[in-house]
Parts: structure tokens; sequence; C-alpha cells
């Protein structure tokens, strides 16, 4: 290729990037009045909450996924199921102010759950031998109590996580400055990784594996055998 060749490209290249249409976020602004819309949906146990709702998941016998909105909110509403998992938030590119945005749903059994974009969720009631994953990201908050099998979860960009209860085999990831505390959930073994400025807090009575980094926290109690440790980047693990 040409030196000359070159100049003409990079300045084709800027006139089609200028062509392309960047997405642009409306802001919707509650209007003060709330309503109440339920779904019929059935055979879930995976719940995915987005855009800053505030959610219930409850254990229950029976299904049920209901919401409470201002009103002209519902036409920007996105709840939908898909297979086993029930989506809960707002369409894309989409941004609110002073916006009423609850939902309450129950179902018998829980296998995962995800909070998103600054989402608030409470669990309870949920008791069963069966393995649960957590995912908590974009600023969002996930507590509550569960007693399950494995409990898996991944807590990123200043999120938290605190549960109440007890498990087998706990995994933890918590990084980007978030927090998992999960000293009143009871585990056997453990196996942990905080990085980012990130938090833990485990409760374990087996064994337990666990690594820090990026001026991290690891604190345990339960009395576990320790692993595989390790501190680096003005980290610590200790005993809580």
């Amino acid at each position: 290729m040409s030196k000359q060749a070159i100049p003409v490209l990079l300045i084709a290249g800027v006139l089609l990037a200028a062509c392309v249409p960047v997405p642009t976020l409306s802001m919707l602004r509650g209007s003060g009045k709330t309503v109440t819309r339920s779904y019929d949906f059935a055979g879930f146990d995976s719940v995915v909450i987005s855009n800053a709702f505030q959610a219930e998941i409850v254990m229950s016998n029976s299904y049920s996924v209901e919401v409470t909105v201002d009103d002209n909110v519902v036409e920007h509403l996105r709840i939908e199921q898909k297979g086993k998992s029930v989506t809960v938030g707002l369409t894309p590119n989409l941004s609110s102010a002073n916006v009423t945005l609850r939902a309450r749903i129950t179902l018998p059994r829980l296998a995962a759950l995800e909070a998103t974009g600054a989402s608030r969720i409470n669990v309870s009631g949920f008791k069963s031998s069966d393995n649960l994953r957590v995912t908590v990201a974009g600023a969002s908050t996930a507590k509550g109590e569960a007693a399950t099998g494995d409990l898996t979860a991944e807590v990123s960009g200043a999120s938290t996580l605190n549960l109440q209860g007890s498990g087998k085999r706990l995994n933890v990831n918590a990084s980007g400055a978030s927090t998992a505390d999960l000293r009143d959930f009871a585990s056997a073994d453990a196996s942990v990784e905080a990085s980012g400025a990130s938090r833990i807090n485990v409760n374990a009575t087996g064994k337990l594996d666990a690594r820090a980094s990026g001026a991290s926290t690891v604190r345990y109690s339960g009395h576990p055998t320790l692993g595989r440790i390790d501190e680096s980047g003005a980290s610590t693990i200790a005993a809580q």
C-alpha cells in the first residue's frame, strides 16, 4: 500500500464512523400514579432483575410475577419468560428518574438469581439442597436468607451481596470495590477470591481456599482448615 493511500483510508474511516448512529438514552420520569400488572408465567427457576427495580423473591408452592410501576412506565416494561428464566426490566436505551419500579415474584425453587443496573433484591423462604448461583453487578444489592446446596456467587461493579442461611460448598468471587458478606451463611468447604478493593466475609467449617489482591480483604470464621492462601497488593486474609 502506498503512503499516499493511508491518509485517504483514515479520512474514509472517520467519515464512515460519523455516519454510524450512536444510541441515545431517553429519560423517563414517573407520573406519580402507580399501577400493578401481573404475568401468567410458570415453570421458571431463574430470575433476572435490572434497571433499578426493587424486587422481592419469595419461596411459594405457586408461581407469580407482579410489578408495580408508574402508569407511564407500562409501555416501556420488558417482562418476559424464556425457558426457565424470567426477566424484569425496562426496554434498552432508557434511563429513569423519580420512578416507582417494584416487583414481587414467587416460585417453588430458585436455581439462579441475577441483579444488574442498580437493582435491589430481597430473597426469602428458600430451603433446598439444590445448588444456587447468584450474580450481582452494576451497583446492585442482593440480600436475604436461603438454605441451599452449593452456592456460587459473582459480585462486581461496586455491588453488595448479604446472605444468611447455610449451604454445602461455597464459591465466591468479588471484584471492583464490591462486598460479599456471608458471615451468617454457614458452609462446609469454601473457595473465595477478592480483587480490586473488595471485601469478603465467609463462614466455613471445612477447607478454605482464599485469594485476595488489589487492596482487598477476606475475613473468615468457623475455624476452617486453611488450604491455598494467597495475599498480594496490600491485601489481607485473616480470621475475624
